[in-house]
């Protein structure tokens, strides 16, 4: 009697094991934007990019409670995207015990952080370039299939 593999995979473990390769691809997202955050030397390419880098540092623009230059609010919106795309990995990874005891649970997690990380990757398209573009949809698709071969409560 032969066994089908593929057989043996039932939708709901498929499914964990998805929302498990998309925790560790969201993890890994927050990790390489930070790595490349810090790695950033801000090195101008020429005479007009070193202008608009040393307003971007020098420059304060007025807001309540202060002035902030535009370099510390990219810093600050860079820094805050790392940490969002990691604590989503994380959230589902320490969830893993109780989604496995719920499938309700583990539906509709797979499917809240489908849609946020696919709203990431839409402002993504928008606003950043290609390799950002690839991690987040990688995450966003890993994501959404889990939520799609999630077993039915």
């Amino acid at each position: 009697m032969t066994t089908d593999p593929a057989a043996s995979v039932t939708p709901g473990r498929a499914s964990r094991i998805l929302l498990f390769a998309a925790s560790i691809a969201s993890i890994l997202t927050g990790i390489t934007h930070t790595i490349a955050h810090l790695l950033d030397d801000n090195k101008a390419l020429d005479a007009t990019h070193g202008q608009m880098i040393e307003l971007m540092q020098s420059y304060k623009i007025p807001v309540p409670g202060g002035h902030i230059t535009a370099h510390q609010i990219m810093n600050g919106m860079g820094i805050h995207f790392a940490i969002s795309m990691a604590a989503i990995g994380f959230i589902c990874l320490g969830l893993r015990g109780p989604i496995r005891q719920s499938p309700i649970l583990h539906r509709r997690l797979a499917a809240l952080c489908a849609l946020i990380t696919t709203a990431f990757t839409v402002v993504a398209l928008v606003y950043f370039f290609s390799i950002p573009i690839a991690f987040e949809g990688t995450t966003a698709l890993l994501f959404i299939l889990a939520a799609l071969t999630s077993p039915k409560p």
